[in-house]
């Protein structure tokens, strides 16, 4: 049976909304992929003055893990509500999940390639490949389990028994591109280089962050859990019930952020001096209070419009300021590779994001859906 597309009525607003505060913390966040290279974090740091030091430390407590927690959640929560509404019409949601998975890997190797070392389209189609996988394993209580199970376990796991192996295929690295070379090469190299430097940073990057591996997933199929119970409603429809909860988890998130920050300790795993836990649970207060501040917001006010614009385009803002980024900082462009601090950084994201909203606002005021969301679409159903 033919697949059709969903309508732009039978959204969820506040969905849109919270992906597009999700979008926010994102553009955020993955600006500092694009001015430095992943095995040379410390001698890019280490140019920082005391003022770029404190924004990046504000930025590892306030932003790092929690934004793409969010747009992990609500991915899962995606599938969820497609797998559901292919349900409902009688239609083999299998197949035309594993296209639109295949569409996006796609598109995460194009972005790889010319863009972003970090970018995470890639991984999130193998992500989602694995949530309709043991979807078909195993009931909702055993996947909740998983999730967990994951959320916690596997950055150890990963620390302790993988991710020395693994780092150690990325010496040659070190060796054959030496730090003065990586900045000559996004500086003014040919895209062939720039590629090829990509590609391993992004080896390297999913070989050292295994705690965004673990968290991204064990949320991704957390999120398919909680949509597949509609609890994502029950939560939307009943906030005043989570009140105290939510006061809570900001009154440690606070005591945690504030600790983090004065100290310098911001940047926890395993093994740190800071018991793992305590970060897993500021991790989660975090999110639900962010959660739960934005989906409070009235659906109708005009900041909560101009969010849900850009949750509605958020495959088109993603790769739109990959290439953003990349023209500012690469040879591709202007080649400003390393000119520009923390500080620097946080004024580009930020009007970035501007011009993202007005472009949203401005397109969906002719457009029913984004151009890459158009793209998107007509390959996974075959029409608009």
């Amino acid at each position: 049976m033919e697949q059709k597309p969903i309508p732009v009525q039978e959204r969820i607003v506040q969905i849109d909304i919270l992906r597009g505060f999700a979008m926010l913390g994102i553009y955020l966040s993955i600006i500092h992929g694009f001015n430095n290279s992943i095995p040379y974090d410390g001698q890019v740091f280490s140019s920082y003055s005391q003022l770029d030091l404190f924004i990046d430390n504000l930025k590892m407590v306030l932003i790092s893990n929690r934004f793409i927690g969010i747009f992990s959640l609500l991915f899962g929560i995606g599938i969820a509500i497609q797998e559901q509404r292919c349900q409902r019409k009688h239609d083999n949601f299998g197949p035309y999940f594993l296209k639109r998975m295949g569409i996006l890997a796609f598109l995460g190797i194009i972005n790889i390639t010319f863009f972003f070392w970090g970018e995470i389209l890639l991984a999130y189609s193998v992500f989602g490949i694995l949530v309709l996988i043991l979807s078909r394993l195993f009931s909702w209580k055993v996947l909740a389990a998983i999730a967990v199970a994951w959320f916690i376990a596997f950055h150890p796991v990963f620390e302790i028994y993988f991710k020395g192996p693994l780092i150690n295929n990325f010496h040659f690295f070190l060796e054959e591109y030496p730090f003065d070379r990586v900045v000559s090469i996004y500086r003014s190299g040919s895209l062939l280089e720039m590629a090829r430097v990509r590609w391993i940073e992004y080896g390297v990057l999913y070989t050292i962050n295994s705690f965004g591996m673990g968290l991204s997933f064990a949320l991704i199929l957390g999120g398919y859990v909680v949509a597949k119970k509609g609890y994502h409603l029950w939560f939307i429809e009943n906030l005043e019930r989570t009140r105290n909860l939510f006061k809570i988890a900001v009154i440690y998130s606070v005591i945690f952020a504030v600790y983090a920050i004065v100290t310098g300790n911001v940047s926890f795993g395993f093994m740190t001096g800071m018991p793992f836990i305590l970060y897993l649970m500021f991790l989660f207060c975090s999110l639900f209070s962010y959660i739960y501040l934005i989906s409070s917001m009235r659906s109708n006010s005009r900041i909560a419009r101009w969010l849900a614009n850009n949750g509605r385009l958020a495959l088109t803002g993603y790769v739109g300021v990959a290439c953003f980024y990349a023209f500012i900082f690469h040879n591709n462009g202007l080649g400003l590779y390393l000119e520009y601090q923390a500080l620097g950084q946080f004024w580009i994201s930020f009007i970035a994001y501007i011009l993202y909203t007005c472009f949203s606002t401005l397109w969906l005021s002719k457009f029913k859906y984004g151009p890459l969301e158009w793209v998107y679409r007509k390959l996974s159903y075959g029409r608009t």
